[in-house]
């Protein structure tokens, strides 16, 4: 080690402090780049949700979300501020999702590999975005990454994978679209863990329930499934993005490809800034030096 890095060795060498800079830094960060408006119908519902949650005026849409709306209905009422209160789950997010990956991939945040991984994620700008934006996107991200941290790097802790089913059955009331994420490690554990198959299942269902009673006393039974049937049908029939409303396969292929490379990695894409072309540059000599050394 020379001279020149001795000052970050010893930085880094204090685990605490380094951990509880990177969480101030992303709680921080969000905060100071908070939003004061509304981006789209989706989020103005769930703004409206944290004034008044009431499933049959659509704040938000169905399933509710109710877990997420409960914690940032929590931070409302300590900040006062819509916006803040989004920005500091998206913050917490972010530091879980951080967090949890480097466990996943046995890095210690306090290394060389730990400020790689946590600066790729930190700066990334559809998560930096999504933890400013009035959606539960980031928070169901980082309970998924939690989910598959505790299912597949801490598996043979039983502790562990009842704490990951309980977490699976939470994530429906959380973000519902990010349950096929974890739906086949959750198989596998059951197919794998035969003894404690049954208390793994009570344990997701725990995490069902904690949720969707209280939805349903606050929205009625019968309304409840009038609504459920109301959205199921339109999101796969009607106005959702499913492959019946729009199959054209090759346009989706397409948009799925933009939002990875031109959203997900910052890449060029046709309409976006000249600058994207910089990183894309970028990207394509670190891929073809890849591809070169592998040869």
């Amino acid at each position: 080690m020379t001279n020149n890095n001795q000052p970050l060795h010893n930085f880094l060498a204090h685990k605490k402090t380094y951990y509880a800079l990177v969480f101030l830094l992303c709680i921080v960060s969000r905060i100071v780049t908070s939003i004061f408006y509304v981006e789209d119908i989706d989020s103005l519902r769930f703004a409206l949700s944290i004034y008044d949650y009431d499933l049959n005026k659509i704040q938000p849409h169905f399933p509710g979300y109710p877990i997420f709306c409960f914690f940032v209905k929590l931070l409302y009422f300590f900040t006062g501020s819509i916006s803040h209160s989004f920005s500091l789950i998206g913050g917490l997010s972010t530091y879980l999702i951080i967090l949890f990956c480097s466990k996943i991939f046995s890095v210690k945040l306090n290394s060389s590999s730990g400020v790689f991984l946590s600066s790729v994620i930190f700066f990334n700008p559809i998560i930096w975005l999504m933890g400013n934006r009035y959606m539960p996107d980031l928070f169901g991200l980082a309970i998924t990454t939690i989910i598959l941290c505790l299912l597949v790097r801490y598996n043979n802790s039983i502790s562990s994978i009842y704490t990951g089913f309980f977490l699976s059955g939470a994530l429906l009331g959380i973000r519902l679209s990010y349950f096929p994420m974890v739906i086949f490690i959750l198989i596998y554990t059951l197919i794998r863990k035969k003894d404690i198959r049954h208390i793994s299942i009570l344990s997701f269902f725990l995490g069902v329930v904690i949720w969707l009673i209280p939805l349903i006393s606050l929205t009625g039974f019968e309304n409840f499934m009038v609504i459920a049937k109301n959205h199921t049908l339109g999101h796969f029939y009607d106005y959702g993005g499913s492959i019946i409303t729009d199959n054209d396969l090759n346009k989706r292929v397409i948009r799925l490809i933009e939002s990875i490379w031109s959203d997900g990695m910052a890449g060029y894409w046709i309409g976006r800034s000249w600058k994207t072309l910089i990183i894309s540059f970028f990207f394509n000599f670190i891929i073809a030096d890849w591809i070169i050394r592998n040869d």
